[in-house]
């Protein structure tokens, strides 16, 4: 196993696209997103990343000053330092994703320099309707309640799971899949798509009034998902 290291120059985000995959896993990264989570070739994740945007709700590009990528035995793993500059506020931040054969976690740790209040940050995931539309999921708020509910259309989604923890469904027959996400207050809606639409997970702060970091503030948030499709084994006769 050995490092993949790149600096700025490489591309203008200072990241090269490349394709990685732990075992049954395969995913693209792209500019410190990642984009097309597959699990034995089924797609499970659209995208999943850490978003700043401006104050119109505009995606700022990250400006990637060093990643390190290795990908060997089953496993992958990528570290990349980023920041982004707006109206003369700077926030950085450092990126860790690791995969293997049954899980793929994110983990982003942004600071604050001078203060961050101009624009909205936190991760952003984007799921595929084919997986959760009308499918039962297992949801758990933060408090640790949970409940079962059936995932209508993203469009007809009005209103938001809020506080959400964790989610847990069977994207395809045989096919369970895990996620959490933490630090924050995230909340799951609908979205328009082409013909169909998206599931969003984001956090409330991105969705609504920003990530509002003081000078010196700092924010961790964390992202994973399981896969699980092992048969279930057969209950023993009776006796």
């Amino acid at each position: 196993m050995h490092w993949l290291q790149g600096m700025d120059g490489t591309t203008p985000d200072g990241m090269p696209p490349r394709l990685l995959s732990a075992g049954p896993v395969s995913v693209a990264l792209e500019a410190g997103q990642l984009r097309h989570l597959r699990y034995r070739g089924i797609e499970i994740v659209r995208s999943l990343g850490f978003v700043v945007r401006d104050g119109e709700g505009e995606k700022i590009a990250p400006r990637i000053h060093g990643w390190q990528a290795r990908e060997a035995h089953g496993r992958f793993e990528i570290t990349a330092e980023a920041r982004v500059l707006l109206h003369g506020h700077s926030l950085c931040y450092v990126l860790h994703i690791a995969a293997c054969a049954r899980r793929l976690r994110l983990t982003v740790k942004a600071s604050a320099r001078t203060g961050f209040s101009a624009g909205l940050a936190g991760l952003e995931i984007l799921l595929p309707r084919s997986g959760m539309a009308g499918r039962q999921v297992q949801v758990e708020d933060i408090g640790g309640d949970c409940q079962h509910t059936w995932m209508p259309e993203p469009q007809a989604l009005l209103q938001p799971l809020s506080m959400l923890h964790a989610l847990a469904y069977e994207s395809q027959p045989g096919l369970q899949i895990g996620c959490r996400v933490l630090g924050g207050h995230f909340e799951l809606a609908g979205q328009r798509h082409g013909a169909g639409g998206l599931f969003r997970i984001q956090a409330r702060a991105l969705a609504q009034t920003g990530c509002r970091l003081p000078e010196h503030g700092q924010l961790l948030q964390m992202a994973s998902f399981t896969f699980d499709d092992a048969p279930v084994p057969a209950a023993c006769p009776a006796r």
